[in-house]
């Protein structure tokens, strides 16, 4: 269509004093002295709606961002209990090891410490307090009238010795798994030391029968500990073994657990206190707490 009569009929149609004046641009001029074109265009222009800015535009929600998106929680919840499971996996791996370290270091301390020879740096350290001790014990596990109590309780020194050895194993350990403070873990390490003292005196004391232990023999765990403590006392010279008393296992690892008693080797040059219980074996004498002879 011709531009002129377009013109025309938008004159005619739509005179400029019907026209808003809000709607028109602020330098419009009468239609007949301005070009059509720039007042179709500015007038279209005033007349648009505003631009939406891109903060005015809400994009639509992710779907593996949302909170409420059940796909983000399962994977979340997933994970969660992946490191649940480690640590859980981690803690029992660290009791199995701690354990095994109290168990062997027990065996350590009683066969290399306690049982020390004359001579030796366990000796200067130790003392023949235990070695002693052993002699007293009789064939009933009882011990002699007029016997030395010094290797039958531990001492304050011996709790000592026991919290900072348990402390220099213990803390290497748990640092390859968590992360720990020296301080705390030697203030447990000493608990355990006074632990192992307050027990090892009750039932030692019990085993040797200083206090009457009918109301605890029927407990199989107290019988299972005094049997095991008793081998170790009956059994002598190199076939020894039982060195375990708190802490049951390491016996098994290092094959040193006795249940029947054999003294054959042993008996072949006994300790002057020893000759009467070498005879017992000879004869296959009856034993209290149905102790048994090896065949």
């Amino acid at each position: 269509m011709d531009i002129s009569i377009l013109q025309s009929l938008l004159s005619k149609s739509l005179p400029t004093n019907s026209l808003p004046t809000n709607s028109l641009p602020t330098d419009a001029l009468p239609m007949d002295s301005i070009n059509f074109e720039s007042f179709l265009s500015k007038t279209l222009e005033s007349m648009s709606l505003p631009k939406k800015t891109s903060s005015s535009i809400s994009s639509p929600p992710n779907p593996l961002t949302s909170t409420n998106n059940p796909i983000k929680g399962t994977v979340g919840s997933k994970i969660i209990h992946k490191k649940n499971t480690i640590f859980y996996i981690k803690c029992i791996i660290v009791g199995i090891l701690l354990y095994l370290e109290l168990t062997i270091g027990e065996i350590i301390i009683h066969k290399y410490l306690m049982h020390n020879k004359e001579g030796s740096i366990a000796r200067k350290i130790w003392g023949n307090s235990h070695n002693t001790h052993h002699l007293d014990v009789k064939h009933d596990m009882k011990l002699e009238e007029h016997h030395r109590k010094e290797g039958l309780f531990f001492n304050n020194f011996d709790v000592i010795g026991i919290a900072l050895l348990v402390f220099s194993v213990w803390y290497p350990t748990l640092r390859l798994f968590f992360k720990v403070t020296w301080y705390k873990l030697l203030f447990v390490s000493t608990l355990i030391g006074i632990f192992y003292q307050k027990l090892w005196d009750f039932l030692h004391y019990s085993f040797h029968q200083e206090k009457k232990i009918d109301k605890y023999i029927k407990n199989p765990i107290f019988y299972w500990l005094f049997h095991n403590h008793s081998m170790h006392h009956l059994v002598k010279g190199k076939h020894k073994g039982n060195y375990n008393i708190i802490f049951p296992g390491g016996d098994f690892i290092f094959g040193t657990y006795r249940t029947k008693i054999n003294n054959k080797e042993y008996c072949k040059n006994p300790h002057e206190k020893h000759i009467g219980y070498c005879k017992m074996e000879e004869d296959k004498a009856e034993l209290p707490f149905n102790f048994k002879w090896e065949d």
